[in-house]
């Protein structure tokens, strides 16, 4: 079942009082009460035909026993209020606290906002209950001895037991109600009168803008207003605001927009009014339209509520400047789910006119209870609970029964469903109102909030994984972008409220860091020059001085809030100068010594990749996502059981159209299921399994469907994302070239592959630059007005203004977001989509496509993620995790980071999601195109066997192995050399001059073919450089790390780094001889070391040490299996029968 509760049960009386219903218990109390109101009745009618002397005294004692019973139960109901404050208080602050909860949903944010509003309406009854309260004890006090008989039974006519709740028509501050134009300031029951209130205008505290309001509503017999206070002198006086009930009335109830006027911008956002001035409302950048184009004061905008309390003056938990938050953005659902409807079937003639009233009002829905087993919803709306079967043949909802809402825990319970639903009654019935997608979509989401709701604990480790994310960014920050130091600067002023420091180069020197000397300066000036279009340095200084109690401590003199007035500058004598403001109070110059102080710096080098990680993470965490669904299917993606897209499947269902006519039958199997994915897709493609060839065509299947669809496509390589967009490109020209599909390549320009340079920003710029000053000039040459002025003014004034260097002026920004807006097809790495001036922050995407996710870290997959209503991932976490920066593998970050261990740092958020996603949202690329048979057979049987013994990876196409440089598909060549350390790395002389010597042989080899790709990798950095050094001394050239050895074409790396890479021949350098062999033994590595080659593969190592390594319990030796594999005949140099060493040794 799910029921989702604030954790505070309410008491059926708190309940009760909010509203408006009395308990059982209650009722009970007050039918007794008003039985003994009607026994004093007959007894008065019948005491008035007695003479009898004592009749009338014997009245007034049963009214006065009367009498105290009611203001006994008077006393009792003041003290039930108290009480139910309390409860209304806990449950305000556990609303506040879940709330700004980081994993909480947004539809489940929606329903707490509703039930905070509720609760916040039941303390503004409660104060006035207490007024009611008064008022009724007052008037039981009469004087009995003056009592007639006439006038104790009009009395007791009169007499109403006191209401356990508040009268309808009783006022209270947030009260809404419809007034008629002749009620205002009128007695209205319990004498309450209603006044307009005043606001602020230029002429003062005036009610002339309310009067407007309410004269100019266009229903004058209902025009809403809301109560906004009392008159502390004259309680009966209420004051009431037109523009907040217009408000409610109009636009949160109907979830329409209102039009506000931008004032001014404050930092962080705009403050904004609407109605003249009476609503003043906070609009954050952030949920503006467009971030980068600034909103200009007095225009005005239409929004949406997004944050409120009752009075519409605050959000739930406070601001800082005191306004409710807008949104220029429509509240999004489920996707696009939020447009479609699914048809209520009620039969009308059943149900009271209340509830059919309900159902045309504009309160939202709310999902309270899925059962599953007899295929029932239980829906919310306003008071009533509407029993809904759910019909799978007429694909709508039919409402079988409707109750009151008595449920302790239905005020903040349940989730606000991203769905129309369209009330229809049974007797217009037709099968036209059924709507299959909607409906499914509706269980979908009622089953999936379900199964998130009973894995809370998996969603919280996944949110505490974020969080941990986000210490280890802290962490690096620190180490990596911050400098702190103590010196004695050289030379030091004070001139008008300023100060100036000079450090010399001498001042800044210091050797500490990995017992390796090196400047401040240079590393100051590297990093200072990336500051450039990023974000500007922090700077902290202090000095040590004396405080007024005579203590010496680190003593700021900058004034408060003025830190980032503070600025460097780097000197030609390799030193700095430092400026900053001096606060006026700051006494530790007092003494006129300005050069014999001891100074303390901090600076802050803003790395905007790191910055925009961490707010990317920060964003994720509070549901500012493009697709809520999203963020709870990663969170909880155990829970998650698959959603497919209806178009999708019937589109498949007919039959798809391949872009690529030669894809296998697997391909178009895992092409077809991420199609039809709605919101999540993983797929894993092992090495060689054509991943780019599957991309291209799931972006052809998705711009051949609907060209309108926005798409982008990310990775951690610049090589992943050129390969993919290129592909596409060169596939698909006709698609290209009609501009259905618009390619955009974000990044640095030296970075992107030069296929590509013409669909770079900067180069769309400069088509834009000159089409304008093209048209501006043909304008101007036609020689008439207006067309002159203003080509005249557009060429100086803003084409005189355009950077060349993206995103360096607000034009730049402005322009950048319409080349952005105009592309539907964008290519970007994770970290240059993290640029804060590529404008990318408001962009949604319908789908985006993240190549080599397995390689990715949680915070760089998050940036992409944040802007998709679907999203695909495809990598293989067979292969390597992510990069682990050096600093973390510290004794420093173990120790502040306790949970920092190696499994954490290892298992990629990819694999994660691999292994808790359902198998319907998971697709595999079960055949490689890129090894010969041999060395594909390999890799799929040491790395892609299941347990059940399974070779799950197979060999889509045999390659002809006749036109290789060598016959030998797969060789090692044994070099018994030895190991040398090398700093904190390692490296084998030997094992350099073999494969030195094996690179002669190759090139006479090859001298009759033209441009081979040969890789030589190794998994040590040390051993990288060694090769290197001995390669450029026999290469011919050396361009862009290729090395030319006759038509070799060589790039030497590490293991890791060549990994998304292949060549033809592949050389690898074992380099251990002794020690601990788990490095090298890492399967992971060793999988991607074994799948580079397209044609040969060849080992260089020690065979005899590699053999005997006896490994602990458990654990393989994966060389013993790679020697098992090879044939006798192609391990050279080996003095060992293969079939008795390797057998023993296996």
């Amino acid at each position: 079942m799910l029921l989702i509760a604030i954790g505070v049960g309410l008491t059926a009386t708190a309940i009760g009082f909010l509203l408006d219903r009395a308990t059982d218990e209650q009722r009970l109390i007050n039918d007794g009460y008003r039985s003994d109101i009607d026994d004093l009745r007959q007894k008065i009618d019948i005491e008035r035909s007695s003479a009898e002397k004592f009749a009338i005294e014997r009245l007034r004692l049963d009214f006065k026993a009367l009498r105290s019973k009611f203001k006994k139960q008077v006393k009792e109901l003041y003290k039930n209020s108290e009480s139910i404050r309390a409860e209304y208080s806990k449950v305000i602050d556990n609303i506040n606290y879940e709330i700004n909860a980081d994993g909480i949903s947004l539809f489940r944010k929606r329903a707490l906002l509703q039930g905070f509003c509720q609760i916040q309406d039941g303390l503004g009854k409660l104060d006035a209950y207490s007024d009611y309260l008064d008022w009724y004890r007052d008037s039981l006090d009469v004087d009995i001895q003056e009592l007639t008989s006439e006038r104790l039974l009009q009395l007791v006519d009169e007499m109403q037991p006191p209401s356990p709740f508040l009268p309808l028509e009783w006022l209270y501050v947030g009260k809404v109600l419809l007034l008629e134009p002749g009620e205002l300031n009128k007695k209205l029951k319990f004498d309450n009168v209603i006044r307009l209130s005043n606001y602020q205008t230029p002429q003062g505290f005036t009610d002339s803008a309310q009067q407007a309001l309410f004269m100019a509503y266009p229903d004058q017999t209902e025009i809403p207003v809301q109560i906004v206070g009392k008159d502390k002198r004259k309680e009966k006086l209420h004051f009431a605001c037109v523009a907040r009930g217009i408000l409610y009335w109009d636009c949160i109830l109907a979830g329409e927009p209102f039009e506000v006027q931008v004032k001014k911008f404050v930092g962080q956002g705009y403050l904004v009014e609407a109605f003249e001035g009476v609503i003043k409302a906070f609009l954050p950048i952030s949920l503006t339209d467009n971030p980068f184009v600034k909103l200009i004061e007095g225009e005005c905008v239409s929004v949406w509520p997004e944050l409120h309390n009752l009075l519409l003056d605050d959000i739930p938990s406070g601001s800082k400047h005191k306004r409710f938050s807008v949104s220029m953005r429509r509240p999004i659902g489920l996707g696009e789910a939020s447009n479609a409807y699914i048809a209520l079937v009620i039969h009308n003639e059943s149900y009271s006119t209340e509830i059919i009233q309900e159902l045309s009002s504009g309160a939202t829905w709310r999902l309270q209870r899925f059962s599953a087993d007899d295929s029932r919803l239980f829906l919310m709306k306003g008071n009533y609970i509407f029993e809904c079967r759910i019909d799978n043949g007429n694909f709508w909802l039919i409402v079988e029964h409707v109750c009151v809402n008595e449920s302790v825990d239905s005020i903040v319970s349940g989730y606000e469903i991203p769905f129309h639903l369209l009330p229809v009654d049974d007797r217009v019935l037709c099968p036209e109102l059924g709507n299959e997608a909607s409906l499914s979509g509706l269980i979908a989401f009622a089953m999936q909030l379900e199964n998130f709701e009973s894995d809370s604990r998996a969603r919280f480790q996944q949110l505490e994984m974020l969080s941990q994310w986000g210490e280890i960014i802290d962490f690096q920050n620190r180490h990596q972008n911050e400098l702190e130091f103590e010196l004695k600067a050289d030379l030091f002023s004070v001139t008008d409220g300023w100060g100036e420091i000079t450090l010399s180069a001498k001042s800044l020197y210091f050797e500490e860091y990995e017992n390796e000397s090196f400047e401040k300066y240079d590393f100051l000036a590297k990093r200072l020059s990336q500051q450039k279009n990023s974000y500007p340095p922090r700077i902290k200084i202090r000095f040590w001085g004396e405080l007024l109690n005579q203590e010496m401590a680190w003593i700021s003199p900058v004034a408060k809030r003025k830190d980032r007035e503070i600025s460097i500058e780097l000197l030609r004598d390799r030193g700095i100068k430092i400026r900053f403001p001096i606060e006026e109070k700051c006494e530790i110059f007092d003494d006129g010594n300005y050069t014999d102080k001891l100074v303390r710096l901090e600076i802050s080098l803003g790395d905007q990749s790191i910055m925009r990680q961490r707010k990317g993470l920060k964003l994720f965490k509070r549901g500012d996502i493009a697709n809520i669904r999203i963020k709870d299917i990663l969170l909880s993606p155990g829970a998650y059981s698959g959603e497919a897209c209806s178009e999708w499947l019937a589109r498949i269902k007919y039959g798809l159209s391949w872009g690529n006519p030669v894809l296998t039958e697997n391909q178009k199997k895992v092409v077809e299921g991420v199609l039809s994915e709605k919101f999540v897709a993983l797929v894993q493609g092992p090495p060689g399994t054509a991943k780019t060839t599957c991309i291209v065509e799931i972006l052809h299947q998705i711009f051949s469907f609907n060209p309108l669809t926005r798409v982008l496509v990310v990775s951690q390589q610049n090589a992943a994302v050129d390969n993919a967009m290129s592909r596409f490109v060169e596939k698909h020209t006709e698609l290209v070239d009609s501009d259905c599909v618009r390619v955009l390549r974000l990044g640095k320009e030296d970075k992107i592959d030069a296929e590509l340079i013409n669909f770079s920003l900067l180069s769309k710029q400069d088509k834009f630059l000159s089409q304008s000053k093209a048209a501006a000039l043909a304008t101007l040459a036609n020689g008439t007005e207006p067309g002159c002025t203003l080509a005249s003014q557009w060429i100086s004034g803003f084409l005189g203004g355009f950077s060349n260097d993206s995103g360096s002026s607000k034009l730049d920004g402005e322009i950048t977001w319409a080349i952005l807006k105009n592309h539907n097809l964008v290519g970007a790495t994770c970290v240059g989509l993290a640029s804060r001036f590529q404008n990318m922050d408001q962009l949604v995407f319908d789908v985006v496509i993240i190549d080599e996710a397995g390689r990715s870290t949680v915070p760089e997959l998050i940036l992409p993620i944040l802007k998709a209503k679907k999203v695909i991932l495809i990598g293989d976490h067979f292969q390597l995790p992510p990069s682990i920066a050096p600093i973390l593998l510290t004794d420093d970050s173990k120790e502040r980071l306790p949970f920092l261990d190696k499994n954490f740092l290892e298992e990629s958020f990819f694999e994660r999601l691999h292994t808790q996603l359902p198998a319907a949202s998971k697709y595999f690329l079960s055949e490689q195109f890129r090894m010969p048979k041999d060395i594909g057979n390999l890799v799929g049987e040491m790395f892609y066997t299941n347990a059940e013994g399974l070779t799950r990876l197979t060999n889509g196409k045999i390659k002809d192995e006749s036109n290789f440089l060598f016959p030998e598909t797969i060789a090692w060549i044994d070099v018994p050399g030895a190991q040398e350390q090398e700093g904190t790395s390692k490296r084998n002389k030997s094992e350099v001059s073999a494969i030195i010597n094996f690179i002669k042989t190759m090139k006479v080899k090859g001298c009759n073919r033209k441009d081979i790709e040969v890789a030589i990798i190794t998994p040590y950095s040390a051993q990288k450089s060694s090769i290197r050094r001995a390669l450029a001394k026999i290469s011919d050239s050396t361009d862009d790390g290729i090395y030319k050895v006759g038509s070799l074409n060589i790039k030497i790396d590490t293991v890791d780094s060549f990994q998304g890479s292949e060549a033809d021949i592949v050389l690898y350098s074992v380099v251990r001889t002794k020690g601990d062999l788990s490095f090298i033994l890492d399967w992971r590595r060793l999988n991607v070391a074994c799948s580079r080659a397209k044609e040969n593969l060849f080992f260089f190592g020690h065979v005899q040490f590699l053999l005997n390594k006896r490994m602990p319990d458990g654990e393989r030796n994966l060389f013993c299996e790679i020697l098992s594999r090879i044939p006798e005949e192609n391990c050279w140099n080996l003095g060992y029968s293969k079939n008795s060493s390797i057998s023993a040794a296996n």
